[in-house]
């Protein structure tokens, strides 16, 4: 509840702080994903979402936001493709928007391949990125190249478990 409260606090403050707008829409589409009626957050997050964008049209929350709602309430995949095209013109960070591309677009319209090329192009610049390397075995999956799916899990779990151990035996000062 601290971030909810945090960003309505600063709205208070200043109605037209477009970033807070933004940040509150995204928090309260993925507070969706835990109730069991998630229409009232839905569209609270869409409010906020429409909100930010009269104060930014740029917005970057927002427009992933209303992609992500563009999907899955109005099953508008071109706008949604249209509203993650602005997103990434913006500069938003390539890691986060490849992710979100790849989860909440191309992989439920079957577009796997699609979905690959923009993971690796994010993980050639973040190439320990867990969220990417987790959506790139969804992916694989989805494509239907399992025993590389399985491969890429093998050396992520690998790799997850060299960090603890690399962190257990660092000497604290």
């Amino acid at each position: 509840d601290q971030p909810f409260s945090q960003l309505r606090q600063a709205i208070a403050l200043d109605p037209t702080y477009a970033d807070a707008w933004g940040d509150l829409a995204y928090l309260q589409l993925a507070a969706t994903m835990w109730q069991v009626d998630p229409v009232p957050a839905m569209l609270e997050s869409y409010r906020s979402a429409m909100v930010a964008l009269d104060h930014d049209p740029d917005n970057v929350q927002a427009l992933l936001v209303l992609a992500y709602l563009s999907t899955l309430v109005h099953r508008d995949h071109a706008t949604a493709g249209r509203y993650l095209a602005r997103a990434r013109q913006q500069g938003t960070d390539l890691s986060y928007w490849a992710f979100i591309k790849a989860v909440t677009h191309d992989g439920p319209l079957g577009r796997c391949d699609d979905a690959l090329a923009v993971l690796d192009e994010a993980l050639a610049k973040d190439p320990l990125a867990p969220p990417l390397l987790s959506a790139r075995v969804w992916m694989l999956s989805g494509a239907g190249r399992i025993a590389e799916a399985v491969e890429r899990t093998k050396a992520a779990v690998r790799h997850e478990a060299q960090v603890i151990a690399d962190t257990l035996d660092t000497p604290k000062h």
